[in-house]
């Protein structure tokens, strides 16, 4: 209980509002992940920072792919008309919604669907926004999806674990070694989905897509925004592990088809 209750309020200090009833819900995992997301530096207040250095402001409509509890489509929604937020857990959706009503954010919906298979019609958004979700998709599809979707000019932000990061795993994470392993297997072996993104390929992939890439550095680096100051936008995870970059950014702009 006493655990439970730091927690919540670490979350309520961040300018959240977690409701008492969903939490109450949540598996133990999901605890341990909502900890992750919604407290330390990742307060609302560093959330909006971030969108404000990675320009995600002043735009009609905007996806959040991949969305999770929706911590970045509920800070998005106090800078852009409208949110939707697709992802292919229906309790994090529910939690999403939850939150959103609990925080009075009237401009966010949420729905089912994966990446690969967008439920909307073409040039529909003016930015699509995927953190931390990309590397689990078949990136390709995905890709394919998010230049139909966004209009002409459109914004892509994508955040995606590399090298450094299953170095990271491999080594200082024993349980999650498999699975740094598995990756690794999966990348030799040339597959789309569950791989490591590495630079060289996601420049490739996101050409061969039809977009042009902006900015492309390490997580909380990429900027399209000159009127904001890079040290306010704070990196949730270290940029980089053992010499190696350890997740990367993107921002891109549709350009063809």
């Amino acid at each position: 209980m006493e655990v439970k209750e730091d927690i919540l309020t670490n979350i309520a200090e961040g300018g959240w509002i977690f409701p008492q009833e969903t939490w109450d819900n949540l598996s133990g995992y999901e605890k341990s992940f909502i900890n992750n997301e919604f407290t330390g530096i990742r307060t609302l207040e560093n959330y909006k920072k971030r969108l404000e250095f990675h320009g995600f402001t002043n735009m009609d409509r905007v996806l959040d792919a991949g969305c999770g509890y929706g911590q970045w489509a509920h800070a998005m929604a106090a800078f852009n008309q409208h949110i939707d937020g697709v992802d292919i857990d229906n309790g994090r959706l529910k939690g999403a919604q939850e939150i959103a009503k609990a925080m009075n954010i009237n401009n966010v919906q949420f729905q089912n669907s994966p990446l690969e298979t967008l439920p909307f019609p073409d040039n529909y958004f003016d930015g699509i926004f995927c953190y931390s979700v990309f590397m689990f998709t078949d990136m390709p599809k995905a890709l394919q999806q998010f230049n139909r979707v966004l209009k002409p000019s459109g914004k892509l932000y994508i955040n995606t674990d590399t090298i450094g990061w299953y170095f990271h795993l491999f080594l200082d994470v024993p349980r999650d070694r498999l699975n740094a392993l598995r990756m690794l297997a999966r990348t030799l072996l040339g597959y789309k989905k569950n791989i490591i993104v590495r630079e060289k390929w996601l420049k490739k992939q996101l050409k061969n897509a039809g977009f042009e890439i902006i900015s492309l550095g390490v997580e909380g680096e990429t900027s399209i925004n000159s009127q904001t100051n890079k040290n306010d936008a704070l990196p949730f995870y270290p940029q980089r592990y053992y010499n190696r970059k350890s997740i990367l950014e993107v921002i891109a702009k549709k350009t063809t088809r």
